[in-house]
């Protein structure tokens, strides 16, 4: 007995042997022939990415510029100088700071780190330690030193630089005791217009403070005629003083000598002023600061 199979697409039984059904026409040998299998290759593939990865390495953050860090430190210290003169200028630490956080995102951790910290605790007490130890701010009281300085204006005062100073600047001082009376030494009396001006203070020093020009020093002679000064022999370059012609008080045209380690302080307004005319020169101890620069108002700041 001969085998048959099934045509599975009209379901009629055909010999087994049959390679088309002669029913519906269906060809066997297209329709069963398995596909042909891939060849086998010995490399291996590749394997996927991992899920949620990415397929291309993330590129490295370029490294901070150099000038980045004097930049800085550069701001953390006008911040903590010029805090001193006006308290405005502490907004400069904002610099350092802000640069701090880019350092740290730039992986240079340890730098950035300092400088933040440097930027939010240092400059007010770095500020108040140089204004203790080595500059001081005053205002001026009175219109003596008119034209140059005018009341109410501020002046800073290095008060590191004492012994250095020089004929023409401007300095803070404690005048002998009873300056204010324009009491006359070493033995106390008053000073008559005309003669010889105070040659000598009393021996006691004053508490407050007084601003006004060094015109002379150390074994200097000085007289005064019509508010300007004659310093051995040459009369003073003075373009910065308001003179006082015809008035008795500016002029004391007898010589006067400077003892060693004095210095004579005029103020620039001569003719209202109270100053070295009357009660002397002012020993180096008493001088507490030397001005450099005028910080309020702010629309006639400037250096001296």
């Amino acid at each position: 007995m001969n085998s048959t199979k099934q045509c599975p697409d009209c379901a009629e039984i055909v010999l087994a042997e049959a390679r088309v059904c002669k029913h519906c026409g269906y060809r066997f040998d297209e329709k069963t022939s398995p596909a042909p299998a891939e060849p086998i290759s010995d490399v291996p593939s590749p394997p996927p990415p991992p899920t949620g990865q990415p397929s291309q390495p993330v590129a490295a953050r370029p490294p901070a510029p150099g000038w980045w860090v004097p930049i800085g430190f550069i701001a953390l210290a006008l911040a903590v100088v010029l805090g001193v003169v006006a308290l405005p200028f502490w907004l400069l630490a904002v610099v350092p700071f802000v640069v701090g956080i880019l350092l740290i995102v730039r992986r240079r951790t340890a730098i950035g780190v300092t400088m933040l910290v440097l930027a939010l605790v240092l400059p007010i007490p770095g500020g108040i330690l140089i204004a203790t130890v080595a500059l001081k701010k005053y205002r001026v009281p009175s219109g003596s030193m008119e034209p140059t300085l005018h009341i109410g204006d501020k002046v800073l005062a290095d008060r590191t630089g004492i012994s250095g100073i020089h004929v023409g600047e401007i300095v803070i001082f404690h005048p002998p005791a009873g300056a204010e009376q324009e009491i006359c030494g070493p033995t106390p009396h008053t000073i008559a217009a005309g003669g010889a001006a105070c040659a000598a203070p009393v021996p006691q020093e004053g508490t407050f403070d007084f601003i006004k020009r060094v015109v002379a020093g150390p074994g200097d002679t000085v007289s005064i005629v019509e508010g300007h000064v004659i310093r051995n022999g040459a009369r003073e370059y003075d373009s910065y003083i308001r003179p006082c012609p015809g008035v008795s008080e500016c002029n004391f045209r007898t010589p006067v000598k400077i003892p060693s380690g004095d210095w004579y302080m005029l103020g620039d307004n001569r003719g209202e002023s109270d100053d070295s005319r009357f009660w002397g020169p002012v020993p180096t101890s008493w001088i507490v600061g030397v001005t450099i620069m005028r910080t309020s108002p702010l629309g006639r700041l400037s250096f001296f």
